[in-house]
C-alpha cells in the first residue's frame, strides 16, 4: 500500500511512515518527519528539554528501559563492526566480549576526552567510524593481556597470576 506525504507531496509506501497506534500511519514521511523535528528542536529548544525531563521523571521504568534497550542495540552494533568474537581465542558469546585498545592506550584515552562509561565509549567509537585502532577480546584474553600477555597467544601467561 502507499501513501502522500503531506509535506513533501510524494507517493510513498508504507514502509516510509512512522506508525502512530496500530494502523495509524504519520502524515508525514521519516524523512520528512526527521527534518521537521530538527527544526522544530532548533527553534523550541528549551520547551523540548524541559518537555522530555518532565516526560523521564513521570515514566523512569519506561526511560530505563528505552535507556538499557538503546545500549544493548550500541554494543551489539559495535562488536559486530569489528567481527563479532574474540580475536584471540574465537569466543563468540557476546555476554564475554569486550572492546579493547590495540596500543593499551585506554586509560589515557578516557582521561583525555572524558569517557565515563561503556556507552560515551562505543558512542566515541561509533562517532570515529570504527577505527582500527580497537578490537574485541574476551574477558579472558582481555585480562590475560593486561597481566603480560594471553596463553593462546604466547603459550603461557608471561607473569605469575
Amino acid at each position: 500500500m502507499k501513501k502522500l506525504c503531506r509535506t513533501c507531496k510524494k507517493i510513498k509506501l508504507l514502509n516510509q511512515f512512522y506508525v502512530h497506534k496500530r494502523d495509524h500511519f504519520s502524515s508525514r514521511c521519516i524523512k520528512c518527519t526527521l527534518i521537521y523535528n530538527r527544526k522544530y528542536y532548533k527553534n523550541n529548544t528549551e520547551k523540548v528539554l524541559r518537555t522530555l525531563k518532565l516526560w523521564g521523571k513521570k515514566n523512569h521504568e519506561k526511560r530505563q528501559e528505552i535507556i538499557t534497550r538503546c545500549r544493548r542495540k550500541l554494543r551489539q552494533e559495535m562488536i559486530s563492526k569489528y567481527g563479532g568474537k574474540c580475536i584471540c581465542c574465537g569466543e563468540d558469546n557476546i555476554i564475554f566480549l569486550a572492546m579493547d585498545h590495540k596500543n593499551d592506550d585506554g586509560v589515557q584515552e578516557r582521561k583525555k576526552f572524558n569517557l565515563r562509561s561503556s556507552a560515551e565509549f562505543y558512542y566515541f567509537i561509533k562517532k570515529q567510524g570504527f577505527p582500527k585502532k580497537y578490537q574485541i577480546l574476551c574477558y579472558n584474553c582481555n585480562w590475560a593481556k593486561a597481566r603480560g600477555g594471553c596463553p593462546h597467544q604466547y603459550g603461557t601467561t608471561k607473569t605469575k597470576i
